[in-house]
């Protein structure tokens, strides 16, 4: 599968894995806006943490579509 870099470190598709949206045939993907706002919470935040701990970051769930969310019980807001 090829990856799309956010930055050094991060994929978009690590921020929107999720193995509930795989079982469950929900296409988890961010719309433009959505998008822009992973950018920049990596470039920002993720990405300046990685660096100052110097090892990995694992990502549980950076990005939930809103048919994922209700599907795992997330809150509406």
């Amino acid at each position: 599968m090829i990856q799309t870099p956010i930055t050094m470190h991060f994929t978009i598709e690590e921020l929107c894995a999720s193995q509930t949206a795989k079982a469950k045939g929900i296409s988890n993907t961010p719309n433009m806006q959505q998008m822009i706002n992973l950018v920049y919470l990596t470039a920002y935040v993720l990405e300046p943490l990685r660096v100052a701990m110097g090892e990995p970051i694992k990502i549980g769930s950076g990005f939930r579509c809103q048919q994922l969310n209700k599907a795992v019980g997330g809150v509406t807001n």
